[in-house]
This record gives C-alpha cells, sequence and structure tokens, in this order.
C-alpha cells in the first residue's frame, strides 16, 4: 500500500523571497515544488540518467479564453515570442540555444500554451534568464505582427485547408461542440488570423503572460539547491498581475441528437468510422466516471490485446486499424471515441454493425476482471516508464494547468489500482450505453457511388431471381 503524507511545508527565508518548499515523498515523479512570492509555481522532477535537463513555461491561457472574434490569437503571439526581447533579438534567442546543443519547441492547445526547452544541464542558466526575459520584455514591432500572419496563414492551409483530415476535423469539431470554443481548431480560421493586429497580440500577451498565471517545471541533472536560486534570480523580479476571471460559454447536453458526417476524398485510401460518445471530466458531469473511462478506453483500445482489435481485427478481420480515446486532460469535458479503418473489400455496413455490437455488448455485458487486471499493469507501465525521460516527466505536469493538483497527478497510480470491474462497467453503460453524438466517416474518391452500383446490382439480381421464380 502507497503511504499517504502532507506536503512537507519548509520556510525559507532569504533576503529576497519567502518561499514554501514541498516535496512528495511517494508517487510517480516525486517532485519538489516551491512558489515564489509572485505567484510563479515551480515544479521540479530530479532525474540524473544523464546530464541534461528539460524546461517549460506553462501559461494558463489557450485558444478557449481568447477574445470574441479574435480565436487563435494564443497561438499568434506564441509565434511572436520568438521575436525577441529588448535586449536578446529573435535571432539571437533560437542561436544562443542552438550553438549550446539545445532544442526549443512551443505549442498552443485550448486550455494552455507551453514553451519547451532542452539543453546540458551546465546551460540551465542560459534557458532560465531567456524565459524570464520574455515572460515581461518581449518587444515586437508592427512589422513582426504582418510577416507572422502569413507564416500562421500558411500554416493553416498546411494542417487543415489543404488537408483531408483537416477538412474533415474542423467539420468534426463543430458538431461536437455547438457553443464551446473547444469547437473551433487552436489556430483559428482565416478571417480571424487575417483580422490580429498589433495591438490584439500585444493586448493579449499583457493581459495573460505573468507568473501568477503560470508555472515553471524543470526535469533533469540538477539538484534543488542549485536550481531553486537560479530561479529566483532571474524570476523574482517580475511583478504579478491581476488576471481575468475565464468566462466560457457552457456545452448544453446532445443526448439525443446524433451527427452524421461523411468525407469523400482521393486522398483516403481506406474506409474509416468514428464514433463519439458524450462523457464526463474529473471536474464536470459524472466524475466518478473519470478513471473508469481512463482504463476502459485501454481496454477497446489500448494495444493489440484489446478487445477491439482482438474481436475485430483478428476474428472477425473486418479492420485494419482500431483506436480509442478518452481526453483525459481537458478543463472541459471531451468526447470518448472509438475509431476503425476497414479492411479492404469489407462492406461498411457489415463494419458499423459490428462495430455497434461490440460496443453494445460493452455496455450491457461489461469488462472481464482479467481485462481490467491486464488494463491496470499497461497503464502503470506506462507511468513507470514515463519516469525514465525528462520530456514525459515535465509534460506530465501540464494538467496543472487545467485544475489537476500535484497530489492528482502523484496519486494516478493508485487511482487506477483501485478500480473495480463495478466501476469500469457503470462508466461503459453511462457513456457506450447512450447513441454516439457524433459519427464521421471517410471514404476513398468514388466509394459510395460504386457502393451503390454494387446494391442496385445486388437488387436487381434479387429481383430476377424472384421473376425467374414466378414464372415472369
Amino acid at each position: 500500500m502507497k503511504i499517504q503524507t502532507l506536503f512537507k511545508r519548509l520556510k525559507l527565508v532569504s533576503c529576497l523571497s519567502l518561499v514554501f518548499v514541498s516535496q512528495a515523498i511517494a508517487g510517480i515523479f516525486n517532485p519538489e515544488t516551491f512558489t515564489l512570492p509572485n505567484g510563479l509555481q515551480v515544479v521540479f522532477i530530479q532525474n540524473h540518467m544523464a546530464p541534461v535537463v528539460s524546461v517549460s513555461v506553462c501559461y494558463k491561457i489557450g485558444t478557449a479564453d481568447d477574445p470574441v472574434g479574435k480565436t487563435g490569437i494564443s497561438h499568434f503571439l506564441e509565434h511572436l515570442m520568438f521575436k525577441g526581447t529588448k535586449t536578446v533579438s529573435g535571432d539571437e534567442f533560437k542561436k544562443s540555444v542552438l550553438r549550446n546543443g539545445g532544442v526549443f519547441n512551443a505549442l498552443t492547445g485550448s486550455d494552455y500554451t507551453v514553451y519547451e526547452s532542452a539543453i546540458s544541464t551546465q546551460y540551465l542558466d542560459l534557458i532560465l534568464r531567456l524565459e524570464a526575459d520574455r515572460m515581461q520584455n518581449l518587444n515586437f514591432s508592427k512589422e513582426d505582427v504582418h510577416s507572422e500572419l502569413k507564416v500562421v496563414l500558411e500554416e493553416r492551409l498546411m494542417r487543415l485547408d489543404n488537408n483531408p483530415l483537416g477538412q474533415a476535423y474542423e467539420a468534426l469539431l463543430r458538431s461536437l461542440y455547438w457553443h464551446h470554443m473547444y469547437g473551433i481548431p487552436a489556430i483559428g480560421y482565416p478571417y480571424h488570423i487575417k483580422g490580429y493586429t498589433y495591438e490584439d497580440a500585444l493586448s493579449h500577451y499583457r493581459t495573460w503572460y505573468a507568473p501568477n498565471n503560470a508555472f515553471l517545471v524543470i526535469s533533469g541533472d540538477v539538484k534543488l539547491e542549485t536550481l531553486k536560486p537560479l530561479v529566483e534570480k532571474y524570476f523574482n523580479a517580475i511583478p504579478s498581475r491581476e488576471i481575468p476571471v475565464k468566462n466560457r460559454t457552457p456545452e448544453p447536453s446532445h443526448a439525443g441528437i446524433t451527427t452524421h458526417l461523411e468525407q469523400e476524398n482521393a486522398r483516403h485510401s481506406l474506409v474509416s468510422v468514428y464514433s463519439y460518445f458524450e462523457a464526463p471530466n474529473f471536474r464536470m458531469g459524472k466524475t466518478e466516471n473519470f478513471y473508469p473511462l481512463i482504463a476502459l478506453s485501454q481496454i477497446l483500445g489500448g494495444n493489440e490485446t484489446a478487445r477491439l482489435y482482438r474481436v475485430l481485427v483478428e476474428e472477425q478481420k473486418i479492420a485494419v486499424k482500431v483506436s480509442c480515446s478518452y481526453e483525459s486532460s481537458s478543463f472541459d469535458p471531451e468526447p470518448f471515441s472509438v475509431e476503425i479503418t476497414l479492411a479492404p473489400n469489407v462492406k461498411l455496413e457489415t463494419a458499423k454493425k459490428a462495430l455497434e455490437s461490440l460496443l453494445k455488448d460493452i455496455a450491457t455485458k461489461g469488462v472481464t476482471a482479467e481485462e481490467l487486471e491486464n488494463c491496470k499493469r499497461d497503464i502503470i507501465a506506462t507511468l513507470a516508464f514515463a519516469r525514465d525521460g525528462n520530456d514525459t516527466s515535465v509534460a506530465a505536469f501540464y494538467d496543472l494547468a487545467v485544475g489537476f493538483t500535484i497530489e492528482d497527478i502523484e496519486t494516478w497510480p493508485d487511482k487506477i489500482k483501485a478500480l473495480t470491474v463495478e466501476q469500469v462497467n457503470q462508466a461503459a453503460k453511462d457513456v457506450l450505453g447512450a447513441a454516439p453524438i457524433v459519427t464521421l466517416t471517410t471514404y476513398p474518391q468514388g466509394y459510395r457511388q460504386q457502393h451503390e452500383q454494387v446494391a442496385q446490382k445486388s437488387d436487381k439480381t434479387w429481383w430476377q431471381k424472384l421473376q425467374n421464380r414466378i414464372g415472369l
């Protein structure tokens, strides 16, 4: 049994700050944490497997909270964050990291924006200095905004407009979310992007980019007594700021309504069927189903021993690819989804009926004790392996941006181990026992026409046989 402890709170007084340090004694990552007086939370995971360190600054702002009519401005600002400051140009920022063997990246989601870097431990000071500098001293021009608009529009063309799956993705989002901002892709629509101004970007930066709306996650070959003074040195002087209250439009229930989407495109080589079911998350809806749904997703589609693969791929040979997904790391609920890609020459209706039968079986009869035990083993193993890498360790704490606590993250293994068959079966009944709220079917070019011709030919043959039988 895991030993449960309260975080130890130690007051450390210096001439600069009063900091509270806490350490989780048992868990997945066993992080050491402290918070600066300006509200910046710091999470540190020691990992001495290699002389490197990963650093992420996560801001609690994503596109779901962008201003009305300016959706995607969070993503656009992410681009501008590499334009430099008053003391370090954009080119110098990039070169100073790269010439010392480091790498950097950034990502914007619906709920948060993250700036990531990894470098030799000896250059940790450099990364912290650069990140603290651009947290308060970002300096971009109107020319930067104008040129970056073109870059983002091209990015959108590549990822969505010129990508058949991207086009289907946008239609899918709008069907899944009638009112919620999750229904708009993080990059925004073209008219959003074309409307961004210098003032929009600067206002967004000054509103949300503050230490009390961010947290710093560091994993690597360093000790707290070395790290903490460096963080204080660069981040302590950054003032906190009043952060606006987020006010999102809640998504109404889709119960009783199913939207069916279809897409035919030459770039699809096989037929794929996607089903999306309304589901809770850790803070909304039937929250008691949160951890059981994580297990159910693993049982259904976690690997090649999972139910979907075993039944539809190996036994019935209906599909060549299957998957199941439950988005557990979001501030507001996202759907539980199932996907299958049909094997060549398998009829669409045959595959749909097989999938519906399998899901109905799960919803009514549930999972087995053996399936749950295998699921627990696989999830716990995945969590254990995540501890080996700096990047995976850091990424695990991005959930802090959507309302999880460090204790929530550290006690995941306990929550999974404690699950019962009855809990998983109740979650399956609640979610899969209802009709999907959206289905999406994607076809190769000409598939439907060919399918209709085969059906018509089959009907004609049946009618001819009937006429022959009755002597017409």
